[in-house]
């Protein structure tokens, strides 16, 4: 089962009528494509991929903030597990794959020097970190008798909804969607945390994702 939901927003190629976002793709020149060698199939991350591949070719990323796609969209948490868990998956098979990008001289190798690394922060080393920060928080309400534990919690949820919110202003969106993210937010973490492990153990072992 699965609904379809409204994405906002994409990602243009310049020098073409190019365009592609996390879950949908369209073009109208096979240009960027076929300088990248088309679309992939060696990673579950085909967008992400591309994307690297597009900026190594010498193409420049914009983001279109008028467009609309339709995609599907999980409807239960063991289907969004496992989308996930593909999702990170393929990330880190295209960080792997394009490794080598910080080598790239001029504007092309940026994405290895800049977006790889953004990548490794915030896709692998934040939410393996997640963990310690649920466990420092307990320890630190019922057994360390820290009570500046829950503030510094709370401060950190109230400045990713604060960074959620500035996002939907700049979109256009509806500020009041932000007032249920402190929850999706805990909820979402207890499931990031399986699913990045879960794919670092798959990556090291060196098994394939079909």
């Amino acid at each position: 089962m699965s609904t379809r939901d409204s994405s906002v927003g994409r990602t243009t190629c310049r020098r073409t009528r190019s365009a592609r976002s996390g879950a949908t793709a369209t073009s109208s020149s096979n240009r960027p494509r076929t300088r990248c060698r088309g679309i992939s199939a060696q990673t579950l991350a085909e967008d992400t991929d591309l994307t690297i591949a597009i900026t190594r070719a010498g193409w420049r990323v914009t983001y279109t903030p008028d467009a609309r796609a339709w995609t599907e969209v999980p409807v239960t948490l063991g289907v969004l597990s496992r989308q996930r868990y593909r999702w990170s998956f393929g990330t880190f098979q295209s960080m792997w794959k394009h490794r080598s990008s910080w080598r790239d001289r001029g504007p092309a190798g940026r994405i290895g020097r800049y977006g790889l690394i953004y990548l490794f922060a915030f896709q692998l080393v934040l939410p393996l970190l997640g963990p310690a920060m649920d466990v420092f928080l307990l320890y630190g309400m019922f057994v360390a008798d820290a009570p500046h534990a829950i503030t510094i919690w709370l401060l950190f949820l109230a400045i990713q909804t604060a960074g959620a919110g500035y996002a939907l202003h700049l979109d256009g969106g509806v500020l009041a969607s932000t007032v249920g993210l402190p929850l999706q937010q805990v909820v979402h973490r207890q499931l990031t945390y399986p699913v990045v492990i879960q794919s670092v153990v798959t990556a090291i072992h060196g098994a394939q994702l079909k």
